[in-house]
């Protein structure tokens, strides 16, 4: 809705139909049913849009749910018209820890690439001009506070063995107290 009100046409597609349904109506509250089309759909098999549909593809924190990484950059990469933009936000852990590899397979996270390697598989899809920032400082703040919030009733759940249960609250404390381990990044990627 952000995008469309800065006067961009979006195709929005999520997989989870209320997701899909929640958008459309934050959509028509807003009016902005002539900006923004939401369609249920999967990002590994985006056949029903034709090659070179779009000026740009944004996604953010999707990724890590990706079954097959490079099929979806190719996707993108088809999708994109020549000098179309992929821009992607993702954390960005280097997975040396198992318990930072447990916290992501039960957050559903556990297709987290290791650092550094989207930038390579861009590269090898065929895009040019990969450019990564580093979002850490921006986003540590949100990530202290969940990991400052769950921090006590996590160790309470902890002593008791029942901290697993409680994905979420894991998944914000480990990650806040394994920050060191990654980044969040926002790459740019341009298909020639």
């Amino acid at each position: 809705m952000h995008m469309a009100e800065k006067g961009l046409v979006v195709e929005a597609v999520d997989i989870t139909p209320l997701y899909v349904g929640d958008a459309r109506r934050n959509v028509a509250v807003r009016g902005l049913q002539d900006r923004v089309s939401i369609r249920l759909g999967d990002y590994h098999n985006l056949t029903d849009f034709p090659d070179g549909s779009f000026d740009g593809i944004y996604t953010m924190e999707t990724f890590v749910h990706a079954d097959d990484p490079v099929k979806v950059l190719r996707n993108f990469y088809r999708l994109l018209r020549p000098g179309g933009v992929l821009v992607h936000n993702e954390a960005d852990f280097n997975r040396n820890s198992d318990l930072l590899q447990d916290v992501l397979r039960l957050s559903h996270c556990q297709n987290t690439l290791e650092e550094g390697a989207l930038t390579q598989m861009l590269q090898e899809v065929g895009f040019k001009d990969v450019e990564l920032d580093d979002l850490t400082d921006e986003v540590l703040p949100l990530w202290r506070l969940f990991g400052v919030l769950g921090h006590v009733p996590y160790r309470i759940l902890q002593f008791f063995g029942l901290h697993t249960r409680f994905t979420n609250l894991r998944a914000g404390v480990e990650s806040y107290l394994h920050w060191g381990e990654g980044q969040y990044i926002s790459v740019r990627a341009v298909k020639p």
